[in-house]
């Protein structure tokens, strides 16, 4: 599975794909001032919601901007190391990105 995060302005949504199915979406609130371990207390908890276990994560797209992708890099970096991911720049960028 591919989780993809979309961090805005007002939300962050997060979906679960595998192959060509969606098998979850959800939204956050985007909140400054939350620190990286709040928010993956907030990626534990919907996981949870959703039954997804972190040994079936294959990898990680993350699409945003400044502080708060700031934090969401640090979180997936140290909580799930094996897993690869791929950061986009603002407006989904196209063929550049930073790994």
């Amino acid at each position: 599975m591919i989780i993809a995060v979309d961090i805005g302005n007002s939300n962050i949504v997060i979906g679960g794909i595998q192959d060509t199915e969606i098998l979850f979406e959800a939204r956050l609130c985007t909140d400054a001032t939350k620190t990286s371990d709040e928010y993956a207390i907030d990626l534990k908890m919907l996981f949870e919601i959703h039954s997804i276990s972190l040994a079936n994560i294959e990898g990680s797209i993350i699409s945003g901007y400044g502080r708060i992708e700031s934090h969401w890099r640090s979180t997936a970096a140290h909580r799930q190391p094996a897993c690869s991911g791929r950061i986009l720049p603002p407006g989904g960028g196209h063929g550049s990105y930073k790994s």
